[in-house]
């Protein structure tokens, strides 16, 4: 099964190619996100196909993508995320019922037109606010559902003040509650991960790989 579905997404990669992308890429997106919703199961292969068709330069890595949609199968209360795209689409494909903050207005708009078929994904767009330190999503009082034990951690961007800093004592995780952050080969995403386990405890681990990620546990 998974030779032959590696053998599909490597051979529609190929094809889309040589169609020339403009064309292509729509036609990809359409044939993975479906093999995703059918299948609900994140071969790496197809993730790759995905991704290509997304043609975005913020997207996660394959890496990622495949850890946040298995470790979501732990979490039946649904999914928190930061920063929508490409992972949050995944969710969505993988019937996982998903919130995601965005800050850009566009952004949300063309995510939310990827997810208009699921019942259970929705992009809020939030803007960046102060909250005195540090800035972060100005969430409103019945945004995030309380039912949710893994939070996505891919945003705001790094040059935000503070950086991600702000998602624990905002957001205020139920114990036990999963994170997985992503970028934590960037210094500033290294230091949240920190600052995190000196005042809240949070412990964490660091997936090694080329495009590091951290899995931390409330």
């Amino acid at each position: 099964m998974l030779l032959s579905v590696r053998h599909w997404a490597g051979r529609l990669r190929r094809r889309a190619r040589r169609w020339g992308g403009t064309v292509a890429r729509p036609i990809v997106w359409y044939f993975s996100i479906t093999f995703l919703r059918i299948s609900r199961r994140p071969h790496a292969s197809v993730l790759r196909t995905m991704l290509w068709a997304w043609n975005n330069s913020w997207a996660p890595s394959v890496e990622y993508c495949k850890a946040v949609a298995l470790e979501a199968r732990h979490h039946p209360g649904g999914v928190i995320e930061t920063g929508s795209g490409a992972t949050t689409i995944l969710l969505a494909a993988m019937g996982v019922p998903v919130v995601a903050l965005e800050h850009l207005p566009e952004w949300a708009l063309r995510v939310n037109r990827n997810v208009r078929w699921a019942k259970r994904a929705t992009v809020l767009q939030r803007g960046l606010v102060s909250y005195g330190e540090y800035d972060w999503y100005g969430v409103r009082p019945g945004d995030l559902p309380a039912s949710a034990t893994l939070i996505v951690c891919d945003g705001p961007p790094g040059v935000t003040r503070g950086g991600r800093y702000g998602l624990v004592p905002t957001v205020r995780p139920a114990k036990g509650t999963v994170i997985l952050l992503d970028d934590v080969g960037r210094a500033g995403e290294r230091a949240v991960l920190d600052r995190w386990w000196e005042e809240e405890g949070i412990t964490f681990e660091i997936d090694p790989g080329p495009y590091p990620y951290a899995r931390a546990v409330v």
